[in-house]
């Protein structure tokens, strides 16, 4: 077994992956454009086998896109989903769309930036009969954040 193996490592190693593990357990993503996560994505690479034989036993997989430099775990028993309310999913939605719009315009070095006009334009151009409030726009994106 490859955990075997792991308890033979260096004590930092072995603390940086039980660090790593619980972030990813925590937020299910780690993504190398963040600032703080930049070494965490570079020892998931490295050590995936072990990170693929630990998450294993807990029914989950880690999916490591190399093109958007982003570390996914992903439960496969559909457990800890979160459930959105209508108007979050809408602005899931928006912020998706504007995202893949200004992608498109951007090199691969740029950071994306969303303003809240854009926000409540989109909103607005789907024609909605009810008004986005500002309460429900900061709600919704502080539970993203997270």
């Amino acid at each position: 077994m490859l955990l075997e193996q792991l308890k033979t490592f260096p004590k930092e190693v072995q603390d940086t992956f039980q660090k790593i593990c619980n972030q990813l357990l925590a937020s299910n993503y780690i993504c190398k454009d963040k600032k703080d996560n930049t070494k965490a994505y570079y020892f998931v690479i490295n050590y995936q086998q072990y990170f693929d034989e630990f998450f294993e036993i807990l029914g989950d997989e880690i999916v490591v896109d190399k093109d958007l430099y982003c570390v996914q775990l992903k439960n496969n028993y559909s457990q800890g989903n979160l459930r959105l309310k209508k108007e979050e999913t809408y602005i899931a939605l928006i912020l998706r769309i504007l995202y893949q719009e200004k992608i498109m315009n951007t090199t691969l070095g740029n950071v994306v930036q969303i303003t809240i006009d854009e926000i409540h334009d989109k909103y607005q151009s789907f024609g909605f009969k009810r008004k986005m409030f500002k309460t429900e726009l900061v709600s919704a994106l502080r539970l993203f954040k997270k």
